[in-house]
């Protein structure tokens, strides 16, 4: 493991300021409307712990030869260097905060016209990181909806990584933003939205100005969705030498004259009982990504070997990620594929 990235990253960012303690969810999803209704980054980023919060977290659960307890006792000794990280990490927040309100934008949102609706918060998945694993396992994701009282239109938003420690509740990092009055409408958009961001990394994405509306829910269901899949891989490897970990990647065929052109994939953790399902892109230079909302892995593919690196997307702790391609009994591939047969149809 080596650095701690967003979600930590922010936290410093409040440094030197103080700021009320949000003692239940209610007060955290008033306060980070508010920040959206003025648009205002700063109070945005007071939503997150104070800088010598996070110092005491870390000084009291990591290993103190890691990486992390080293960085937080330099940073914590050192005024300058606190000073400079805290200048590229409030630029960094600022940077999340305004391409969220860019997002808005780009759906005609009034942000000053906005009414809070209701809000409703699903349980994470216990994380791979020090934040999720050490100081809080109790982490959700937020919807949160409204209406534009101007143009008379409802949108829901999402809210990653909202967390609660001793009784105290931070967070969270803004995410995507879409029209819906619900989550089974928002989860169709994001699902539309994702789609199309694949076929654009493909070079397939439709330029014409023919193509179906982005709010026109049953585009994807007017046409029989064919797949042909003609090649299918099991993985078995370890995070940093020591957690073992599983891949099942399946390869589809497109017009393309890889013959593959998209895949798909379900990730094991360790000792935990289900398959995430992933989303797989491949970059000009050839390296595989895969991600989920725990996290990512950009690999690169040598015969049967994986090799690459993990990034936690709480925190960004980095492990060090080896597979190898593994012969699997017939019935444990159908069972994968169930697996990834149902997500597609959840989508």
């Amino acid at each position: 493991m080596r650095n701690l990235l967003i979600v930590l990253l922010l936290f410093f960012s409040t440094q030197g300021r103080l700021l009320a303690q949000v003692k239940s969810e209610g007060e955290l999803i008033e306060s980070l409307m508010r920040s959206l209704q003025t648009k205002d980054s700063r109070s945005y980023i007071d939503l997150f712990p104070q800088t010598d919060t996070i110092e005491s977290w870390v000084l009291q659960y990591a290993d103190r030869n890691s990486d992390d307890y080293r960085r937080m006792v330099h940073l914590k000794d050192d005024y300058n260097a606190h000073l400079l990280f805290d200048s590229s990490i409030r630029a960094e927040a600022e940077k999340g905060f305004e391409d969220f309100l860019r997002r808005g934008n780009a759906l005609g949102v009034h942000w000053d016209q906005l009414v809070f609706i209701r809000y409703e918060l699903e349980k994470l998945r216990r994380g791979r990181d020090l934040i999720t694993e050490k100081i809080s396992q109790l982490r959700f994701l937020g919807y949160v909806f409204v209406k534009d009282m101007l143009s008379r239109k409802t949108y829901a938003f999402t809210i990653f990584d909202i967390m609660e420690v001793n009784g105290l509740w931070y967070g969270g990092e803004l995410s995507r933003i879409f029209r819906a009055s619900n989550k089974e409408e928002y989860q169709q958009a994001l699902a539309m939205e994702r789609k199309k961001e694949r076929l654009k990394e493909l070079g397939l994405a439709d330029t014409s100005k023919q193509a179906a509306p982005a709010f026109d829910e049953d585009a994807d269901n007017k046409m029989p969705r064919l797949k042909e899949i003609v090649d299918r891989k099991f993985y078995v490897g370890k995070f940093d030498n020591e957690i073992t970990v599983q891949l099942y990647v399946r390869y589809v065929k497109g017009n393309c004259p890889e013959i593959a052109c998209s895949w798909e994939a379900l990730f094991k953790f360790g000792d935990q009982d289900e398959y995430v399902l992933m989303e797989v892109s491949r970059t000009h230079d050839g390296n595989w990504l895969f991600s989920e909302d725990l996290g990512g892995m950009e690999l690169k593919l040598d015969g049967k070997h994986y090799t690459g690196s993990y990034a936690s997307a709480s925190d960004k702790t980095e492990y060090e990620v080896k597979f190898v391609e593994t012969d699997v009994p017939t019935k444990k591939i159908q069972m994968l594929d169930e697996i990834l047969d149902s997500g597609a149809e959840d989508e």
